[in-house]
């Protein structure tokens, strides 16, 4: 098998550019640990993301490009959308995990995601990924798929997620902006909710 390549490409009158979204949640990343100075501790993406510094406690994070207003229709022309992307397989050919899933095996307590507009929406991820198999998402809810191309332009890497209604999931989420003040609510609040359950 050939070294993969980050290539953009089309897909359902998509162009995905993985180099752009590495990028992209770089700067997520970066500005999450800035905002969550004494919070939040950078860590190398690999496993996990971020920890919460007091606790040790495991972060995945998403950055969405797109500003989150669960009022408004999923608009390309304003960059909007009232849905959060939940990747299911980061490899469907191979069947490996993704998203909350992979996050989930990974040993991360909190699966977060931050929006363009600076929504933060945290969430449990035992919690989440328990709602996500009850529901059955995957006959529900819009599918995507993205893929990755090897240097003798197969397919090597296909991607399949879902955009799930911020609605449907928000009796699981602390949503809030982004501020060190609200942070550190977001993840006081979560872990309370999630104790009563």
């Amino acid at each position: 098998m050939g070294k993969r390549t980050l290539k953009a490409i089309p897909w359902n009158n998509h162009v995905v550019d993985f180099s752009k979204d590495l990028k992209t949640g770089k700067k997520g990343q970066e500005l999450i640990v800035k905002v969550g100075k004494n919070l939040l501790k950078e860590l190398d993406g690999r496993k996990n993301d971020l920890e919460l510094v007091r606790t040790k406690e495991k972060v995945e994070l998403k950055t969405e490009s797109y500003k989150l207003d669960a009022t408004k229709k999923f608009s390309r022309k304003t960059k909007t959308t009232p849905n959060i992307f939940i990747e299911r397989w980061s490899d469907e050919k191979r069947c490996h995990i993704g998203g909350p899933f992979q996050a989930l095996a990974k040993g991360s307590k909190f699966y977060m995601h931050i929006f363009a507009n600076k929504k933060v929406v945290v969430f449990k991820t035992e919690e989440l990924v328990n709602y996500l198999n009850q529901v059955d998402f995957t006959r529900k809810y819009a599918k995507k798929k993205s893929s990755l191309f090897n240097k003798a332009g197969k397919r090597d890497w296909v991607t399949v997620g879902y955009y799930i209604p911020m609605e449907d999931l928000a009796h699981l989420a602390v949503v809030t902006t982004l501020s060190t003040y609200n942070l550190q609510r977001a993840f006081k609040n979560i872990k309370r909710r999630v104790e009563k359950v």
